[in-house]
């Protein structure tokens, strides 16, 4: 998947560390990569739930 989103990094054969949301639909709603080392935030995630109800 992370390949299919553009977030793989061949070189290094990992993905980017990334929050990929996708709607009822199959269309991507959110996304947002962070730092390798950085834990993504939950809240923000729950947020954007939230709002799209």
């Amino acid at each position: 998947m992370a390949a299919l989103y553009g977030l793989f990094r061949e070189k290094e054969g990992f993905a980017e560390r990334a929050n990929v949301l996708v709607d009822e639909h199959g269309k991507v709603a959110f996304v947002r990569i962070y730092e390798l080392k950085q834990l993504p935030p939950i809240d923000e995630i729950v947020g954007v739930l939230l709002k799209r109800g």
